[in-house]
């Protein structure tokens, strides 16, 4: 009779690995956005068109609608799959969650646990009607004057944004300006993150990863 435990072994290696690769899978998972759309008509049915961006310009447009729910209002639903790899540099990612922000090298000790990471962001959802006439922008904020501004305006504001990168990221460090400081300890997983920027002073922001979609209040910024 033959010593079963070679045979085990491999089978038991082989689970592992297909183990490994699921976990994997799960991690490129496109991410569910869908969560109730505020200071927006109640009966609001319309299509968003999400921007996302990469190195060189590079672009994706990902799709989704807004449908009106009983009571609730309407909600918000938006699937993000996959974006492309060639992508900017990870430690780029911080001046674009925070807009005017600049990480002058003789002020700033930014640093990235993989600064060959990709990663992209999306830039803008565009809430849409049935003739793909811009209504608004749909943002994650604490209220609607910080979704409206874009950023952080007073202490205890938030603002999110999703984030990809190709491969786990941390990043440390002061992104500073010698104005503004924006405070990094975060961990960046595979795949789609949503990042808030919290202004903690009128000098100093930080950054953290929120834990699902319905962290924050999304607000309907209508068009100008």
């Amino acid at each position: 009779m033959k010593n079963p435990r070679p045979v085990r072994a491999v089978l038991v290696l082989g689970a592992t690995l297909l183990l490994v690769a699921c976990s994997q899978l799960v991690d490129l998972r496109p991410v569910e956005i869908d969560v109730q759309l505020r200071e927006a008509a109640a009966d609001l049915q319309a299509g968003v068109r999400v921007r996302v961006v990469g190195a060189t310009d590079a672009t994706a447009t990902y799709f989704g609608n807004v449908r009106p729910v009983p009571v609730l209002g309407p909600r918000l639903e938006v699937t993000l799959g996959a974006a492309r790899l060639d992508l900017m540099p990870v430690v780029d990612v911080v001046p674009l969650l925070v807009p005017g922000a600049t990480c002058a090298p003789g002020t700033s000790n930014l640093t990235a646990s993989n600064a060959a990471a990709g990663a992209a962001w999306v830039e803008r959802f565009e809430v849409r009607d049935a003739q793909d006439v811009v209504l608004g922008t749909a943002r994650a904020a604490t209220d609607l004057a910080a979704a409206t501004a874009g950023r952080p305006t007073v202490d205890g504001d938030r603002v999110a944004a999703y984030v990809y990168v190709d491969r786990p990221v941390r990043l440390t460090g002061v992104c500073s300006d010698g104005a503004l400081n924006v405070l990094t300890n975060v961990d960046l997983a595979l795949g789609w993150n949503l990042v808030a920027a919290t202004q903690d002073s009128a000098t100093i922001l930080s950054l953290d990863v929120l834990d699902r979609p319905g962290a924050l209040p999304w607000y309907l910024v209508a068009s100008d």
